[in-house]
């Protein structure tokens, strides 16, 4: 069966190839999500999921709150780096997707709280 897309606007901004702000806002709160998946500038095990600038911050700790999954499409480089704006939990996360360059450490730990942890090429 066929499954429908949503696209929220708001402001194009070219250096991040994304779309932020108020009209974003206003379709994510407004909306209830099956599966969210989130990009990311920033992992740590203490300070969780965080991004470069509060309007990402803002969307993504929307759409986190209103979806049943939440899957994070994350490169292993951003594991363990602390960006100023927080935005989640580790725990509000149902799944990663990384690359083979996660370290074994941090896989284990995702695992023991019940993140489940993908690796693709």
């Amino acid at each position: 069966s066929a499954s429908n897309v949503i696209l929220t606007g708001g402001e194009y901004r070219p250096a991040r190839r994304d779309t932020a702000g108020i009209v974003g806002e206003k379709a994510i709160a407004n909306a209830r999500f099956s599966k969210a998946f989130i990009g990311l500038d920033a992992i740590d095990i203490r300070d969780g999921l965080m991004a470069w600038d509060i309007d990402t911050a803002r969307i993504d700790h929307l759409a986190i709150k209103h979806s049943n999954h939440v899957y994070l499409l994350v490169d292993s480089s951003k594991f363990g780096i602390v960006k100023a704006n927080h935005f989640a939990e580790l725990n509000e996360i149902d799944m990663i997707i990384t690359d083979s360059g996660l370290d074994s450490s941090w896989k284990k730990y995702l695992e023991q709280i019940g993140i489940d942890v993908r690796i693709v090429s």
